[in-house]
């Protein structure tokens, strides 16, 4: 009987803590990076870049290895901190930006435009050499149209969440030939430097690498700041944390009962 009364409140609370929050578990379905390794981006789709030059996608891989990172410049999360991490990464392979390897960063909204990416340039880079400042880096803007190109052949899934005004995507980088294949795909934020130079040399010679293990880390209430997913997320970890306990509870209660039942009938 206790069982089955512990059982009905973990239950109970699951759904509690949970109801709220179904419609971002339904979100998060929809949501990854399936990795289309040697797929070709579509390079004749146009983009337009932080100083309102307007080309194809071709143009601005310019026949270097590329590293590429979907995001967009307004989200209060994860996105800058990619950026962020990315360049200092960046700094410490040795490779010059610009002649060895480009970077391109893209949004996936189309309500943004130059001025949104141009803020972002000038935030990622503030307090660089002036003469040096966003050499090798792109960030782009495109209509719809474009960025779902792109998006669906990289394999970026996400959703907008139009009561939190974001994007639910996940976090990473794609690491792309001077043709324009896909050569290797980095989650999360991290991109240890040896690993990162090794990419873009192989992605020089054309190389495909293999899959990666896929733990992605989701940009969607983030604080950066404290490194730490908000209520939303939080709270379906302690509903599940909760059910742990009181199916520990229960188990713990039959183990007693059975003893105190096994001393009586010893008696």
């Amino acid at each position: 009987m206790i069982s089955r009364r512990l059982r009905a409140a973990a239950l109970i609370g699951a759904l509690v803590c949970v109801r709220a929050d179904a419609a971002y578990l339904d979100e998060l379905q929809d949501v990854g990076f399936d990795q289309h390794l040697s797929a070709t981006l579509p390079l004749a789709a146009r983009f337009t870049d932080e100083r309102g030059k307007s080309a194809p996608l071709a143009q601005f891989i310019d026949g270097r290895p590329a590293i590429l990172l979907l995001g967009y410049y307004e989200c209060p999360n994860l996105c800058s901190t990619v950026r962020q991490s990315l360049s200092r990464s960046l700094v410490a392979t040795d490779l010059e930006a610009g002649k060895q390897f480009g970077v391109i960063a893209v949004s996936i909204d189309p309500e943004e435009g130059t001025p949104n990416a141009a803020t972002a340039s000038s935030s990622l880079f503030r307090g660089n050499d002036p003469s040096r400042t966003g050499i090798g880096w792109h960030l782009l803007t495109a209509d719809a149209g474009a960025i779902g190109q792109l998006a669906h052949t990289v394999g970026l899934r996400y959703r907008y969440d139009r009561s939190q005004h974001q994007y639910l995507h996940p976090a990473g980088v794609v690491i792309v030939t001077p043709g324009g294949r896909i050569s290797r795909y980095f989650f999360g934020v991290d991109f240890p430097p040896d690993e990162l130079r090794k990419s873009l040399l192989d992605a020089a010679s054309e190389r495909i690498a293999s899959p990666v293990e896929r733990l992605l880390l989701l940009c969607f209430h983030y604080d950066p700041a404290t490194g730490k997913y908000s209520a939303t997320i939080e709270t379906l970890s302690r509903a599940l944390g909760a059910i742990t306990a009181l199916a520990l509870g229960g188990f713990i209660l039959r183990l007693r009962r059975r003893e105190r039942e096994t001393r009586l009938a010893d008696t």
